[in-house]
């Protein structure tokens, strides 16, 4: 009769062969007379998930780290299956575990920096965005996701600081010129603003959130003319840019015109109905 570890091998050639139906059966056999078989939970765990079986193969996963607390991966699958589900301090709790064993995971900062935010956290959050990018300062993923951390929280120069290393280190990305023009409009500094997101619309011209960005940062300086072409061209790439549509609609009609300012509003609020507000030109 073979032995666990036979019978394991033959459930995960099933597995990586794409024979699920005969893995499961499989694992479950295994389960079945050695129900805290770690490293069998953890891979029926990852195959459920497959099929979108979420609560099955979080119970598999939690087991799997009940039986053998040092199984990295399946705290990070745990993880990652809690924040689908909406449970962002369980999450935490396993992206915690896997920070215990291998304090250097990259990935594993970013996501507890992920579930904090979404638990409501985002100091502790800045924390782990800021260990992300200390550990890969090559990953723009990183700077990006401490930049709109530190802007929840109103620390705008911190935000504008990890946006523009972001842009020494890759100053050919134009998502880094864009949220560091964001950054500096919501600095009131539009002048330079404008010329960073020129910058970014040098790199890629067809940039909707470039366009509707410089839009704002025009207008906020007296270019009412250029704004309104930016917006145009914003709508034009995107038709379905709702927050391009309202800035048209409000730049239009405070040049009065009217008639093409109703129609850039309508257009708006077909694609977002909630009432569009005055609001200070960057969203509906």
């Amino acid at each position: 009769m073979a032995g666990v570890a036979e019978l394991f091998e033959r459930a995960v050639i099933a597995h990586h062969g794409g024979d699920l139906e005969s893995a499961e059966e499989k694992y479950r056999s295994i389960l079945k007379t050695n129900p805290d078989h770690a490293p069998t939970l953890a891979h029926l765990g990852q195959l459920l998930a497959r099929h979108g079986r979420m609560d099955e193969a979080i119970r598999m996963y939690a087991a799997a780290v009940a039986a053998d607390p040092t199984l990295t991966d399946a705290h990070f699958s745990l993880g990652n299956l809690y924040r689908r589900q909406g449970r962002p301090v369980e999450a935490a709790a396993a992206f915690d575990c896997v920070l215990r064993l291998v304090p250097t995971y990259v990935w594993a900062h970013l996501n507890l920096g992920h579930a904090l935010g979404e638990a409501g956290d985002w100091d502790r959050a800045v924390e782990h965005y800021r260990r992300a990018v200390e550990l890969n300062p090559d990953a723009p993923e990183g700077f990006q996701v401490l930049r709109d951390a530190l802007t929840r929280l109103g620390r705008l120069d911190e935000a504008a600081a990890a946006i523009r290393e972001l842009v020494r280190r890759s100053p050919n990305n134009p998502r880094g010129h864009l949220d560091l023009g964001l950054t500096l409009t919501a600095l009131h500094r539009f002048d330079e603003a404008v010329a960073q997101l020129e910058h970014a619309l040098r790199l890629r011209p067809d940039y909707p959130e470039a366009h509707n960005a410089l839009g704002v940062a025009l207008a906020a300086v007296g270019r009412a003319g250029e704004a309104t072409e930016h917006y145009r061209e914003a709508v034009h790439l995107n038709p379905e840019y709702a927050e391009a549509w309202a800035n048209l609609a409000r730049s239009l009609g405070e040049q009065g015109r009217a008639r093409e300012a109703a129609d850039a509003l309508k257009h708006a609020r077909e694609l977002r109905p909630e009432p569009v507000g005055a609001g200070n030109g960057t969203s509906l």
